[in-house]
């Protein structure tokens, strides 16, 4: 992939952040606590496997575009 388009993977990805974060505080809204294990546990599934897949192969080609170093 090309430097410019994984830079705009990852501020597309942690433009996310916010949204991720409010389904968080959502799924806290859920009354039976067996959906909302599960519901949560699916969310989290979904965070990891950007950051995991698509996010940690782009910062190994290209360290420099990892925000967090």
């Amino acid at each position: 992939m090309e430097k410019s388009l994984a830079l705009r993977v990852i501020e597309n990805i942690r433009s996310m952040d916010g949204q991720f974060n409010a389904l968080y505080e959502l799924i806290e809204e859920i009354a039976d606590e067996a959906e909302k294990k599960r519901v949560r546990r699916h969310l989290a599934e979904v965070s990891g496997i950007l950051h995991a897949q698509v996010e940690i192969p782009i910062f190994r080609q290209y360290p420099d575009l990892n925000p967090d170093k």
